[in-house]
């Protein structure tokens, strides 16, 4: 298998096409840290959320015409920080719109090229501000001071499910 994590911003049609034949089994992953125009292009400096969805559109439709079965899966990775946690529970049931199989939710890690950053936005110093998610300090984790915990691992979003899939 192939993974592949990217912006998507870059994607091209003859891409897609290759990443969808039973030769190359993908797993494609687009980052979107944030279910808004406005919140995506603050956090993905030099963004364009317009684009965003006209890659995502592309996918989809070559998806349903190319038909690639189980050898291609896509989802979405979003970074959960102060500036975007507040959406994330609006962007499932998008995810689930756009066919997506699974949304990956990510604790921002340790920033060391931009210290401010990281404690101005990083969830582990806000925890009051996780909400549908919990942040939990597990011991077991030595190092890792919070994990993401969701109560089911299936979601209803609109009329199909969506895995979330936590990762720390």
């Amino acid at each position: 298998w192939m993974d592949i994590v990217t912006n998507g911003l870059l994607l091209r049609e003859d891409d897609v096409r290759e990443m969808m034949k039973p030769e190359n089994p993908t797993i494609l992953l687009i980052s979107i840290d944030g279910a808004r125009k406005e919140t995506f292009e603050y956090i993905r400096d030099r963004a364009k959320w317009e684009r965003l969805l006209e890659v995502i559109a592309m996918v989809r439709r070559i998806r349903e015409e190319m038909k690639p079965g189980p050898h291609f899966v896509w989802g979405l990775d979003f970074v959960a920080v102060r500036d975007n946690i507040a959406e994330l529970l609006e962007l499932i049931p998008m995810a689930a719109e756009w066919g997506m199989e699974f949304l990956i939710v990510i604790e921002m890690g340790d920033w060391v090229q931009n210290r401010d950053f990281f404690h101005e936005q990083a969830l582990r110093f806000y925890p009051e501000l996780v909400g549908a998610t919990t942040a939990i300090p597990p011991a077991e984790l030595q190092g890792d001071p919070f994990v993401f915990a969701v109560a089911c691992g299936l979601l209803k979003a609109t009329d199909r499910s969506i895995s979330i899939i936590i990762r720390y």
